[in-house]
């Protein structure tokens, strides 16, 4: 029944926000409707094995993968909501074979592009938003240079949007644009060459990225904190909200030390 669910919802059309759910509920019903119309009108006959069937036959198979077909793997993410969105994909040229009245093509393109619109709005108003937070996660970007080894964390409730998590690579973006190490990225979580060897590089990280005060869960105040038994002092905070902290390896502090400037990002 969940996956039945996860077809009926199509959650994999939500991007940013829960009431993109409304949309995708709304879009789905709306393909329910115009299969039962054909249906109710018998529009649909069985006759021989034409484009129409054939279609059909495709969907049904699709209908099939996804209800058969593993919820997960390892090392990638979750099928069945990927896999649920090849039966619409489908439906789309297999409507089109049929002949519809007046009435029921204004209903069906009303439905479409009311939905559509109300997509757009949210996604536009959800990349605005993610904008701003990738800007803020960055601006600390210029403290950690070429070399430096440095991990990121945040709160376990830290993902911003839905289903699109703007900030789960923009560690690795950090390291892309300065040469740094980001030593929790995805290819070192599993363990493959040439990342196994990474942890040894350094006992402890030179940095810490921080997102969404994760102090309760890591212990320590606003301007210092405890890493693996390592001590780290906090060197930046971003502005206006100061979601972003960069914390250095107090060993380091005196080393290099930094200023502050709170520019935006290249």
């Amino acid at each position: 029944m969940r996956r039945l669910r996860l077809v009926a919802q199509l959650p994999v059309l939500a991007s940013y926000y829960n009431d993109e759910l409304l949309a995708s509920k709304a879009f789905a019903l709306m393909l329910a409707g115009m299969i039962a119309y054909l249906v109710l009108t018998r529009k649909v006959q069985k006759k021989y094995m034409d484009l129409k069937s054939s279609l059909f036959a495709v969907l049904t198979g699709y209908v099939f993968a996804v209800v058969s077909a593993p919820n997960a793997m390892v090392g990638g993410s979750r099928l069945i909501p990927r896999l649920a969105i090849f039966p619409v994909l489908i439906l789309m040229p297999w409507f089109a074979l049929f002949n519809w009245s007046t009435l029921a093509r204004w209903t069906v393109q009303a439905c479409a592009t009311a939905i559509t619109v109300y997509f757009l709005a949210l996604h536009i108003a959800g990349a605005s938003e993610a904008n701003g937070l990738i800007a803020e996660y960055v601006s600390g970007q210029h403290l950690v240079k070429g070399q430096d080894t440095f991990i990121t964390i945040s709160r376990p409730d830290f993902q911003t949007q839905l289903r699109i998590d703007v900030l789960s690579h923009a560690g690795g973006y950090i390291a892309g644009q300065n040469g740094a190490v980001l030593l929790n990225n995805y290819q070192f979580g599993t363990r493959v060459f040439p990342f196994a060897g990474v942890r040894g590089y350094r006992n402890s990280p030179d940095y810490i990225l921080t997102w969404a005060d994760p102090q309760p869960v890591l212990g320590g105040s606003g301007d210092s904190m405890t890493y693996e038994g390592v001590h780290y002092n906090r060197i930046f905070s971003s502005r206006p909200r100061g979601y972003m902290k960069v914390f250095q390896r107090m060993d380091l502090t005196s080393a290099r030390p930094q200023t502050q400037p709170h520019r935006k990002p290249d």
